[in-house]
């Protein structure tokens, strides 16, 4: 494939739409993730209410239409706020999704009520959910109608509704719930179920991203890193889209497949912290190990990459784990081309991969069965300029990746810090045919697009995705100072053939 076919297939029209003013007081600048959007409206948290606003065509929302919801709580108990004394039923977070075929709007509190709304009926009281700590982390999972919750308590607390709702009657304190996940010895930010439903992902601020089997509420495996954890959530690896196809035959490869399918352990490892831990072996993991080279030599990256810094927008943000920066300078206006851009091939191809964000990197990793757990594939190092100069002290305080949406149908995901910066992220493939008629795979990330150009010097409040169909999507970012920038994602119109179908 050229460059330019590979640009047509993969790149996004990406552009402003709306950029305007809404009045909201009363943020507290540590909250975050207080903007989703649904079938209808447009759900905003400020402080103790959350706006539910009409959605408008020319200006994103109307902002003279809405109205408010407060958070509902049981009667006769004592209300805490354990980070906000002043307002204790004030928003953490809210998120929209699904429990079975009806939309809700599940919100936290820093008191640790949770509420679920019904959307299409919001004059329907809500369950109502307390965890009695400060809760942040939402994972819902439509299907099999499981709520999540992530808490201050170093706990994560599954309800499963779908038991509470034989006949439209609600009973949320039917004995056995929530289920509690213990493990973790610090605050829960994010939190996530795979497709099926059978695995929790959870990352925290010490340094874990963990993975729970849902059933049994077992631990299965601990991945240590050298930074806090702000986000996780689970891609399906149809998302990725395949960007080359090559042969083995006119390749030299330089290991066997079966020394391949480790490379990336060996090759994009930070420290001796950024390892993987069996859960039954935290304590007992071996700092010293053997060091490897299995160089593979493929020619796909040089077409990707180029063709990304060719683009008049795109940005050079990706960097390896064996790129490490430790001087913090600045991107550099240029790359140098090398041979690792898809350096780990492997016979396996992952059902779903698991994406990682902390403070300033953002992860890909692999789930493996046959082996001990979470293996990382690839790295996107210091996504945003972390020398940037105008930063306020409350903005570097916020410096952190903890918010990301998915369009899969896009290859494509959004990741945002909280100080304001976004970033179009690609999910790209590799495809090796191998002479005994084996496939081997390469997964990885390309960091584009940098934006907002002038962003306003206060955090993100929020950022959520739209789906107007699948090859055209709305970005909403909303900061604090209540200016609201929407953007447009498309699939260009000139990509008439799926190029998957071509080469597969």
């Amino acid at each position: 494939m050229n460059q330019t076919a590979f640009k047509k297939d993969i790149k996004v029209d990406f552009s402003l739409k709306i950029r305007r003013e809404i009045e909201i007081l009363g943020v507290k600048y540590w909250r975050c993730g207080l903007v989703a959007v649904g079938k209808k409206n447009v759900f905003v948290a400020v402080d103790d209410v959350i706006r539910v606003y009409e959605k408008s065509q020319s200006h994103g929302l109307d902002e003279n239409s809405f109205f408010q919801l407060k958070c509902q709580i049981d009667s006769h108990t004592v209300i805490r706020g354990e980070i906000d004394a002043i307002t204790p039923l004030s928003f953490n977070s809210i998120k929209v999704g699904y429990i079975g075929n009806e939309e809700v709007l599940v919100c936290c509190t820093d008191s640790g009520y949770i509420n679920v709304w019904f959307t299409d009926d919001l004059l329907r009281s809500p369950l109502i959910f307390n965890t009695e700590r400060s809760v942040w982390g939402i994972a819902i999972h439509a299907s099999k109608r499981l709520l999540a919750i992530s808490s201050n308590a170093h706990v994560i607390c599954l309800w499963n509704l779908s038991i509470f709702n034989p006949f439209k009657v609600w009973d949320t304190d039917k004995g056995g719930w929530p289920h509690k996940f213990f493990g973790h010895d610090d605050n829960i930010p994010s939190v996530c179920f795979n497709h099926s439903g059978t695995l929790l992902s959870s990352v925290g601020i010490d340094a874990t991203c963990r993975l729970w089997d849902v059933a049994s509420g077992t631990l299965l495996h601990v991945y240590l890193d050298s930074q806090r954890g702000w986000f996780v959530g689970f891609i399906n690896h149809l998302a990725f889209k395949v960007v080359k196809r090559t042969d083995s035959s006119e390749k030299r490869l330089k290991s066997t497949p079966s020394q391949v399918m480790m490379t990336c352990v060996r090759e994009n490892r930070i420290n001796d912290r950024d390892v993987l831990y069996s859960a039954e072996n935290v304590s007992n993991y071996e700092n010293e190990r053997e060091e490897t080279t299995n160089d593979i030599n493929t020619n796909s990256h040089q077409d990707i990459q180029r063709t990304f810094l060719n683009g008049h927008s795109a940005q050079t943000l990706f960097w390896r784990n064996y790129s490490n920066r430790l001087d913090g300078s600045n991107f550099p206006s240029s790359i140098e081309y090398d041979d690792s851009f898809f350096s780990f091939y492997t016979s396996t191809e992952y059902n779903e991969l698991l994406f990682y964000g902390t403070e300033k990197n953002i992860k890909l990793c692999s789930i493996e069965e046959t082996v001990s757990g979470i293996q990382l594939l690839t790295e996107c190092k210091n996504l945003f300029d972390e020398n940037d100069t105008n930063q306020t002290s409350i903005l570097r305080y916020i410096d952190r990746i903890n918010m990301v949406e998915f369009i899969p149908d896009l290859s494509l995901c959004v990741v945002a810090s909280q100080k304001g910066k976004a970033c179009l992220v690609y999910l790209v493939k590799s495809v090796m045919d191998c002479d005994d008629g084996s496939v081997l795979l390469s997964y990885t990330m390309v960091a584009d697009q940098m934006f907002p150009e002038d962003p306003p010097s206060c955090g993100l409040l929020g950022m959520t995705v739209e789906k107007i169909h699948s090859k055209h999507y709305k970005l909403y970012m909303l900061y604090y100072d209540g200016t609201l920038i929407l953007y447009d994602i498309k699939k260009p119109v000139f990509n008439m053939i799926d190029v998957d179908e071509l080469m597969l």
